[in-house]
């Protein structure tokens, strides 16, 4: 297991959070935060994903989309597909 040190900044707003009565112990507000953490680290994945798939769309020939299919039309939905 590892130990981390807290900024006092950090601690403070650790003691906030206990103060609202939503978390019991530091334990499940951390765990809290990590999992926001988490979270926001998916959408910037996804957001990342989405914007290579509209940059590859963008850069596809005009002859590509007719043979293959392909519409610029449709990036939002290909994208918004990633989950």
């Amino acid at each position: 297991m590892r130990q981390i040190t807290l900024t006092p900044e950090q601690e403070k707003f650790l003691e906030r959070l206990l103060n609202t009565g939503k978390y019991n112990t530091f334990q499940e507000a951390i765990a809290r935060v990590f999992q926001l953490l988490e979270k926001e680290t998916h959408l910037l994945y996804k957001t990342d994903i989405k914007r290579y798939i509209t940059t590859f769309y963008c850069l596809l020939p005009a002859s590509t989309e007719a043979v293959g299919g392909y519409s610029s039309t449709g990036i939002d939905g290909q994208a918004d597909r990633i989950s």
